[in-house]
C-alpha cells in the first residue's frame, strides 16, 4: 500500500510539471497571437492614415494640372508635400515609407501615385523573422478629363443691389468681387485642360442686348432692351432671327419698365473681357427673373449662333465632354413682367426646358427671404452629390464668394478613379 502512495505522488509531481510546460507555451501563443493583433491593428490604422494622405495628394496635384501648366516635376513635388503635411503624426511607431511614385499621364489626363512603406513588428516578431517588418503598398489614380464648359452667367442688377448685405458692403460690389474670383477659378492665368467659356447675362427690369438688339427684336427695339417672349416660344431657346411674331418682343414702356445699362457678352474666355463687363455693372430698376433666366439660357444654346456667330456660338447639346450651365443670382423677389407673362412661373418654365435639354442649373439667393427662394430651389438642378438643389444661399459678399466657388468646383469637378 505504501508503494502504491508513493507511485501517486510521483505521478502527481510529474502531471503539475507537464502543466507547467503546457501553460508556458500556451502563453507563448497567446502573447504571439496578441503581438499579431496589436501589429495587425497597427498596420489597418497605417494603411488608412496613409490612404487618406495618399488621396489628397493624388487630388491636389489633379486640381494643378487642371488650373495651371505645372513640370512633372513641379507636380510630384506638390504631391509630396501635400502627402507629407497630411501623414503628419499620423504614422505608427515605427513606420517609414518610401518616396512618392508620380505618375502623369497627360494623354488620358490621369496621375497616379504610388507609395510603399513598412512597419517594425514588435510581439509578433518574436515568432518570424517575416513579421519584423510589415510591408504596405497603396496606389492612388485621379482622372483630370476635364468637361468642356460654357457657363451663363446671370446677374441681377436691380437697385436693391446697391442696398448693403448683412457685410455693410453695397451687394453690387460684393457682386463684382466674387464672380471676379470664379473668373480667376475657371479661367486660371496658367490656362485650364478644357475649354471654358463664359457669357454674362445682366438683368433688371428687362435685359439689354446691346449690339444684337435690333437683330433679335427684328428691329422693334428702340432702346436696345428686349422683355419676355410670348407664344409658344415663351419658355423656349428657339431661334429668334425668323421674321416670326411669337418670338422676340418689346414690352410696353409703361409701370417698372426700365432699361439696365449692363449688356448681354456672349461665351467668351477672355477673363479681362468678363472682369471689364461685370465692373462696369450698376443697380437700378426692379425684378424681371424670367428675363434673365431666359438669356443665360440662350447664351449657352445652339440655337442661337447664328445670333451669337464668331467665338460666342455654343456647342450642339449632347456634344461629347461639354457642360453647358446656367447660374442665377438674384437678390429679391421676380416682380416685374410684361405680356401677362408672371415673372416666378416663366421662370421656372424656361429652368425646366433647360434642364430638358441637358444644362445644368445653379441657383444663388443673395440675402433673399424663404418664400423668394421657393422660385429658385424649383430652378435649380438636383445636386447628385446631396439629393436636394443646388441653391445656395448668401447673406454677404463672403458667402457669394463661396458660392461662386463651390459653382466653379462642381463644374470643373475632379473623380478619383481608384
Amino acid at each position: 500500500m505504501n508503494r502504491l502512495n508513493l507511485l501517486h505522488s510521483r505521478f502527481a509531481k510529474d502531471q503539475n510539471g507537464t502543466f507547467a510546460i503546457l501553460f508556458s507555451f500556451l502563453l507563448f501563443v497567446f502573447c504571439i497571437l496578441l503581438g499579431l493583433a496589436i501589429d495587425g491593428g497597427r498596420a489597418i490604422l497605417t494603411h488608412s492614415e496613409m490612404a487618406k494622405a495618399l488621396d489628397s495628394a493624388t487630388l491636389a496635384a489633379t486640381r494643378a494640372l487642371m488650373t495651371g501648366n505645372p513640370s512633372d516635376t513641379e507636380v510630384a513635388t506638390l504631391a509630396t508635400n501635400y502627402f507629407e503635411k497630411n501623414i503628419e503624426n499620423h504614422l505608427g511607431l515605427g513606420a517609414k515609407h518610401d518616396a512618392l511614385d508620380v505618375i502623369i499621364d497627360r494623354v488620358n489626363k490621369t496621375v497616379t501615385i504610388r507609395v510603399d512603406a513598412r512597419i517594425r513588428g514588435t510581439f509578433a516578431a518574436i515568432a518570424s523573422e517575416k513579421f519584423k517588418k510589415i510591408k504596405i503598398s497603396l496606389e492612388s489614380q485621379a482622372t483630370y478629363s476635364v468637361n468642356d464648359i460654357e457657363l451663363g452667367l446671370v446677374l441681377d442688377t436691380t437697385g436693391s443691389m446697391g442696398w448693403p448685405s448683412k457685410s455693410g458692403k453695397a451687394k453690387i460690389d460684393e457682386l463684382k468681387a466674387a464672380a471676379s474670383q470664379m473668373f480667376d477659378i475657371l479661367l486660371p492665368d496658367g490656362g485650364a485642360p478644357g475649354d471654358t467659356r463664359i457669357g454674362i447675362a445682366p438683368f433688371a427690369a428687362a435685359v439689354n442686348a446691346g449690339a444684337f438688339a435690333n437683330a433679335v427684336s427684328h428691329g422693334a427695339s428702340k432702346d436696345d432692351c428686349l422683355v419676355e417672349r410670348i407664344g409658344t416660344d415663351a419658355h423656349t431657346d428657339a431661334d429668334p432671327l425668323p421674321n416670326n411674331e411669337q418670338l422676340e418682343v418689346i414690352g410696353k414702356k409703361k409701370g417698372n419698365y426700365s432699361c439696365p445699362n449692363g449688356t448681354v457678352l456672349p461665351l467668351t474666355n477672355d477673363k479681362d473681357v468678363l472682369k471689364a463687363q461685370i465692373n462696369g455693372l450698376g443697380a437700378n430698376g426692379s425684378t424681371a427673373g424670367h428675363l434673365g433666366t431666359a438669356w443665360g439660357w440662350y447664351l449657352v444654346s445652339p440655337k442661337w449662333n447664328d445670333v451669337w456667330a464668331g467665338a460666342g456660338v455654343a456647342k450642339a447639346y449632347g456634344a461629347k465632354n461639354n457642360v453647358k450651365s446656367i447660374v442665377v443670382m438674384t437678390d429679391g423677389a421676380y416682380n416685374t413682367q410684361y405680356n401677362g407673362a408672371q415673372s416666378s412661373q416663366q421662370a421656372v418654365d424656361l429652368c425646366k426646358n433647360a434642364k430638358a435639354e441637358g444644362i445644368v442649373v445653379y441657383t444663388i439667393g443673395f440675402t433673399t427671404l424663404p418664400a423668394e427662394e421657393v422660385t429658385l430651389n424649383a430652378c435649380a438642378s438636383i445636386d447628385p452629390d446631396t439629393g436636394k438643389p443646388a441653391f445656395y444661399h448668401a447673406d454677404n459678399g463672403a458667402d457669394l464668394s463661396a458660392a461662386f466657388a463651390d459653382i466653379a468646383a462642381k463644374l470643373g469637378q475632379l473623380r478619383m478613379s481608384r
